[in-house]
């Protein structure tokens, strides 16, 4: 993996898009338990028309010119983090919030009127929350035990998103395959590695059919992360004011290192444009990072080569 746009997203973090969540309805505050700051917090809030609201939400969000761009990019990956409750039979609806919807969604963004992502590019489907797991969001905390280790066997199968997806796709897009190359690429699962599960942690590796992928989160503006995983996920956050000449070593030197190994992911392909927003695609968003000239227009290009030969040395 060279790159990856990780938001064609399907779980959202508010911050990323903080004047339309306000238009929407959502709210912002220093403890987002206390007011309409999640997904969850959100579908509470308005149980007859976030459906309608999200839906207009995901389909402004992402759309066919972004996928032109991608392509235009030369990504080679493109990440789609899910919650479990896109399979909506999962979902207690006396005591879990969501939006409905995200399913179709998720089969517009990969089948229907996106289709050089899935000629030229590799599709990775990404239980970034399942049932009982935690993660960076609000609503992680409200997620109930309600799951049996059966259940959640079967979540992190993927069999009931499959026969989900089976259910609205037409034979003829679960059976696609490319015409030069006569095979199909297998299924990759992602997943939060075991040490982000929830209470008791089961392993995903326990559970794996073919390739999986798993989340590292590196983030050297607080965050922690285990450098032994492939493929972090980074973006060019600091713990300081970083002038642009830094933030294009910066860029050069994580995309070195990484490159070395099983490759990177870019956390995300864009974040709101807004004056709420501030400054806060100059280091969040992929779009951004390369129309500024941080990220090369090749993914797997540096702007500078040598930018680490100062730091390096040998015996």
């Amino acid at each position: 993996m060279d790159s990856d746009h990780d938001s064609i997203r399907l779980v959202l973090e508010a911050w990323m898009l903080p004047a339309e969540w306000l238009a929407m309805g959502g709210e912002q505050c220093n403890d987002c338990s206390t007011c309409i700051a999640s997904e969850f917090a959100f579908a509470k809030a308005y149980p007859d028309t976030v459906d309608k609201t999200f839906k207009g939400h995901w389909e402004t969000w992402f759309n066919q010119t972004h996928v032109d761009q991608f392509v235009e990019l030369g990504l080679n990956t493109v990440r789609i983090p899910l919650g479990y409750w896109l399979v909506e039979d999962l979902v207690d609806r006396s005591t879990e919030y969501y939006p409905r919807g995200g399913l179709s969604q998720l089969v517009r963004f990969t089948f229907r009127g996106t289709e050089h992502i899935i000629k030229g590019t590799n599709v990775t489907a990404n239980a970034h929350i399942s049932a009982n797991a935690t993660a960076s969001l609000s609503s992680s905390s409200q997620l109930p035990e309600i799951f049996n280790a059966d259940v959640r066997d079967a979540i992190s199968k993927a069999i009931p998103i499959l026969l989900k997806l089976g259910a609205q796709l037409p034979a003829i897009d679960l059976f696609k395959f490319s015409l030069s190359s006569r095979k199909r690429e297998p299924l990759t699962t992602n997943f939060m590695d075991v040490n982000w599960q929830y209470n008791n942690p089961s392993n995903p590796v326990d559970a794996a059919i073919g390739a999986q992928i798993y989340d590292n989160h590196l983030y050297y503006s607080g965050d922690s992360a285990d450098l032994n995983l492939p493929g972090p996920e980074w973006a060019l956050p600091t713990q300081f004011d970083a002038t642009d000449d830094f933030l294009y070593k910066w860029a050069d030197a994580q995309k070195r290192a990484y490159s070395q190994g099983a490759g990177w992911i870019f956390w995300n392909f864009k974040v709101e444009n807004s004056e709420l927003a501030g400054n806060l695609s100059r280091q969040w968003s992929y779009l951004d990072g390369v129309k500024l000239g941080f990220l090369t227009k090749d993914p797997s290009k540096l702007n500078d080569p040598n930018v680490c030969d100062p730091y390096i040395t040998t015996a």
